[in-house]
């Protein structure tokens, strides 16, 4: 009996999604690929998923990286992270290399990316897969990845 006690609550405990909040170097590093421009402030998804975890965001609609900081390190971002914001991909001078386009589009998701071209929009496009389906894939220049 104690054994397959013990052995249920191993199952169970393995099973469990643990809670990682982000660390400080995390949220630097997701600050850093977010502020594309080096603007100092950032707007959706951000501010979307601050107001949603009760943070109050000034009337410009932006965050500064204090207040980014404050609601990375409280897990507020780790769904925004990489959540397109509606209407992307948005044209625009594309800062990304191939290289960077390729990791931000696996850190959203997908794998097999192939034929990574940036249009004449600023816009890297690809394919992929996701959930075991072939998707077309865009990044834009604010670090949005949208599939169809």
């Amino acid at each position: 009996m104690f054994k397959h006690l013990l052995l249920a609550t191993t199952l169970v405990a393995a099973s469990t999604p643990a809670a990682f909040a982000m660390t400080d170097a995390d949220c630097i590093a997701l600050w850093n690929r977010s502020d594309v421009y080096a603007a100092g402030k950032l707007s959706a998804p951000y501010t979307q998923a601050a107001i949603k975890a009760g943070r109050t965001i000034p009337a410009d609609g932006t965050i500064d990286q204090a207040a980014f900081m404050d609601a990375c390190k409280a897990d507020a971002f780790k769904l925004a992270a990489m959540s397109p914001e509606p209407g992307a991909p948005f044209p625009g001078a594309n800062s990304f290399t191939e290289a960077q386009a390729v990791d931000r589009i696996e850190k959203a998701g997908f794998t097999n990316v192939t034929g990574l071209k940036k249009d004449d929009t600023g816009v890297w496009r690809a394919t992929g897969m996701q959930g075991g389906k072939p998707m077309s894939i865009a990044l834009d220049f604010k670090g949005n990845v949208v599939a169809k």
